[in-house]
């Protein structure tokens, strides 16, 4: 029972098998450092801050958090709803990665080609509708963490959502995520 909850680490390359194993349950972690270069990850943020899709986020309530993203975000969405955004924001997620690669993309195509099965690895589907690739978001905080703790059980309990949701996308269900902080910009560890 204690060898399920090893933690399986590399440097700059992505071993499918551990993360097969992460998914099979055998295996409790794996973290990729280093995953992008400080060059792309430099580019991903300059395309962050030099976009103009990028939308504010203001904090509401008592927690409200407050930031920029880019990219769809399914809180207080319907399905349908949520999956339009990420249709409408395709564009503005590309060009993040102008200049270098998608991160997201580069790992869903290393798991399809480090799998012994022929298996297609995308995003979630609904209908017609893809759900979102990634999402990049800058928390405006200046504390002890990118995002402080908080709860989101009382933004996922709304009557919008009454729904499974469909995806967590890539990004999020892998971990990649990018610093977005305008003054040192780095990509953080990758980790499943």
């Amino acid at each position: 029972m204690e060898e399920r909850f090893r933690v399986h680490e590399t440097d700059e390359f992505i071993d499918a098998a551990s993360v097969f194993e992460v998914l099979k349950g055998n295996l409790a972690a794996y973290k990729i450092r280093r995953f992008l270069p400080p060059d792309l990850c430099a580019q991903i943020v300059k395309n962050f801050w030099e976009s103009s899709e990028r939308v504010a986020r203001f904090g509401r309530g008592e927690d409200g958090v407050e930031g920029y993203f880019i990219g769809a975000s399914h809180i207080e969405k319907t399905t349908r709803e949520y999956l339009e955004e990420v249709r409408a924001s395709e564009k503005a997620v590309k060009s993040l990665y102008a200049g270098t690669i998608n991160p997201a993309s580069a790992f869903r195509e290393t798991l399809a080609s480090g799998s012994e099965e022929n298996i297609n690895i995308r995003a979630a589907k609904f209908n017609e509708l893809s759900a979102g690739d990634s999402k990049a978001v800058y928390w405006n905080n200046l504390g002890e963490f990118l995002l402080d703790p908080h709860d989101d059980f009382a933004q996922l309990k709304t009557p919008q959502q009454t729904y499974t949701l469909v995806s967590v996308t890539i990004a999020e269900w892998a971990g990649i995520d990018a610093q977005f902080d305008q003054h040192r910009p780095v990509c953080s560890d990758l980790s499943s």
